[in-house]
């Protein structure tokens, strides 16, 4: 019997931090869903970020092929400049929305 008592309150606690866990879990999820939308996006510093990463992740003569592609398009930009040109650009021309899928390939 003197073992079953300490047991008991252990499991109490147990489920108490749960349901703590679980409430502030909860809180979380809800506050975070209630942010304006703008505060998910990266914007241009994001994708230029993201994309001097993987830059710096390619051999040096694919690097190099890629910005001189880009400089002949009609983005004519480097490729960590040329991250941002969907939303800076393509989304100011595309008033039906026809490229809006585009922005994530």
């Amino acid at each position: 019997m003197e073992v079953a008592q300490p047991l008991a309150q252990a499991n109490s606690l147990g489920d108490t931090m749960k349901t703590i866990t679980a409430v502030v879990a909860l809180f979380l999820f809800i506050f975070g869903s209630s942010l304006p939308q703008q505060a998910w996006a990266w914007g241009g510093d994001g994708h230029r970020t993201v994309a001097a990463i993987a830059f710096k992740l390619l051999p040096p003569a694919k690097a190099a092929e890629l910005d001189r592609l880009l400089q002949r398009s009609e983005v004519q930009e480097n490729f960590v400049d040329a991250a941002s040109y969907p939303d800076e650009v393509i989304r100011a021309r595309d008033h039906t929305g026809q490229f809006s899928p585009w922005h994530y390939v």
